[in-house]
């Protein structure tokens, strides 16, 4: 009997408008259920936490807001032509950009991931508090808890490839995190800004690292000081420990399930918010 539970209102207006995510799993213990009532998305999600105890998380999103905001990231994929523009469609070009979440570095488009969590993270505050007020009502609030138990809570919702439909917008592949929240997947690039989402609420946004391998695997390092059992990379000779949510596999803090090979090569973007000032919920 099939035990994830899945409602899930697909409003004709979200962005991107995804089909049926390629290469879908997901663990057998994770139930979901995400409906609308008096404008509001409602979510319920169980995960298994780091010591394999089923938890209960429920939380709203306004949905008119919810769309609003998942609506304003991307570009359109004009953007991407080599065509000559005047100082005016240049200056709209720049605005639309930023106000995409993208960025322009020389020729290339990318999507600036400090913005994106920048903007998106307050969806991520209520989870970020219901994994602060477990800890603190059972007596084992830690910064390691609360970085296993947010790792969890990504590594448990399930893997998925999103195929995008619209040609014209480009979304680089990613899912804003209210809209994995409410579509309830994502890939490894969605869930890591997901994770940093959340724990920019749990930790320092300074001791976090956004960490690439390749072209196609997104992970995040943590500072911290590694035992033997835990890989970790060097950045201005500080330690950071490597931190692997794309799931559905629920790996540790320092375990890439063999993934990861530093000797081939990585890049690091250091994580900075907006307006940010440490303080947690």
């Amino acid at each position: 009997m099939r035990n994830i539970l899945f409602c899930f209102l697909l409003i004709a207006t979200i962005t991107a408008n995804a089909q049926k995510p390629k290469d879908y799993s997901s663990n057998p213990h994770v139930k979901f259920l995400v409906d609308t009532a008096n404008g509001q998305y409602r979510i319920s999600y169980t995960f298994k936490d780091q010591k394999q105890t089923l938890r209960t998380f429920e939380f709203t999103y306004n949905i008119k807001k919810t769309l609003k905001d998942i609506a304003r990231y991307g570009v359109p994929v004009s953007f991407f032509e080599n065509v000559p523009v005047d100082a005016k469609k240049a200056k709209e070009r720049s605005m639309a950009i930023k106000k995409g979440f993208f960025k322009q570095t020389d020729k290339y488009l990318k999507p600036d991931r400090n913005a994106i969590v920048s903007f998106y993270r307050p969806y991520c505050r209520a989870i970020a508090g219901g994994i602060i007020n477990t800890l603190l009502r059972e007596g084992t609030d830690s910064r390691n808890n609360r970085i296993e138990m947010a790792m969890k809570f990504v590594q448990d919702i399930p893997y998925g490839v999103p195929q995008i439909k619209d040609s014209t917008w480009e979304v680089y592949g990613i899912y804003p995190p209210p809209e994995t929240m409410i579509r309830m997947y994502g890939d490894c690039d969605s869930k890591a800004i997901l994770f940093v989402s959340i724990l920019t609420y749990l930790i320092k946004d300074d001791d976090i690292l956004f960490l690439f391998q390749g072209h196609d695997h997104a992970l995040v390092a943590i500072k911290g000081t590694p035992v033997s059992t835990q890989k970790y990379i060097e950045v201005d000779k500080v330690k950071y420990i490597i931190c692997d949510v794309t799931g559905p596999e629920r790996l540790s803090l320092g375990d890439d399930g063999n993934k990861f090979d530093a000797s081939v090569g990585y890049k690091v973007e250091k994580v900075k918010v907006k307006g940010y000032k440490w303080h947690s919920i």
